[in-house]
C-alpha cells in the first residue's frame, strides 16, 4: 500500500486575478492534470480562466482561413464552452471591446479587427494566445478546491510566459519556481506506484 502523502499547498500564494493556477501532481482528470491555469478572474461570482499548456491538434488556419500561414498553436482552454474560440492577449485597445484583464493583458475584443491587425502585423501573432473553452468554478468553487490543495497559486511572473507557446513542460517548471518541496514534487510520476 501506498502512504498517502500530505500536499501542503495551502497560502503559498494567495489566489486572485491573474495568478497562474498550478495543479497537484497526482490528479488524473481529463482536463487538469498537470495543468497550469491562467486566472482571468476570481471574485465573489466565481472564477473563469484558461488551461495553458493543453494543446489541440487544429492548425489555426483550419479555424480562421484568412489566417493561413501564421504558425500559433491553440489550447484547450478548460472543459466549458469548448465550441468557442476565446483569445488573450496585449494589443491594447487595438481591438475595440477588448477587456483588460491587468498587467497588459486583454481579454477578447471585436474579431474582424483582429483578424485585420493579425493580417497586416503577423509578428504579433507571438502577443495573443487562443483557446477552445475555458475554465469556469462557481462561486467558493476554487478556493475550496484550494483549501483541498488541488491548486497553487504563482503570483509573480514574467508576462512572456502566458504567450510562449513552446515550454516544453510549464507545469514542470512552474512547480521548480514554487521551490522547496514542490521542486521536489515537479520530478514526481502521474502514478505513485511507478515510483
Amino acid at each position: 500500500m501506498i502512504p498517502k502523502i500530505n500536499f501542503d499547498f495551502s497560502n503559498k500564494n494567495k489566489i486572485k486575478k491573474l495568478s497562474l493556477l498550478i495543479s497537484e501532481p497526482f490528479s488524473t482528470e481529463k482536463y487538469f492534470s498537470r495543468s497550469v491555469i491562467l486566472l482571468c478572474d476570481h471574485g465573489s461570482d466565481g472564477s473563469f480562466g484558461f488551461v495553458l499548456n493543453n494543446y489541440t491538434d487544429i492548425d489555426i488556419d483550419k479555424m480562421i482561413p484568412p489566417l493561413a500561414g501564421l504558425k500559433v498553436k491553440i489550447s484547450v482552454g478548460g472543459p466549458l464552452d469548448n465550441d468557442n474560440l476565446f483569445y488573450i492577449h496585449n494589443f491594447g485597445e487595438k481591438l475595440n471591446g477588448a477587456i483588460p484583464l491587468g498587467k497588459g493583458m486583454y481579454l477578447g475584443g471585436n474579431f474582424k479587427e483582429l483578424i485585420t491587425y493579425l493580417k497586416g502585423h503577423p509578428s504579433e501573432i507571438n502577443n495573443i494566445r487562443f483557446f477552445l473553452g475555458y475554465s469556469g468554478w462557481s462561486e467558493g468553487q476554487l478556493d475550496s478546491e484550494t483549501t483541498e490543495k488541488a491548486w497553487v497559486a504563482i503570483n509573480k511572473y514574467p508576462k512572456t510566459l502566458i504567450f510562449n507557446t513552446e515550454k516544453i513542460d510549464l507545469w514542470q517548471e512552474s512547480m521548480k519556481e514554487l521551490g522547496g518541496k514542490f521542486n521536489v514534487m515537479s520530478n514526481f510520476p502521474i502514478n505513485p506506484s511507478d515510483n
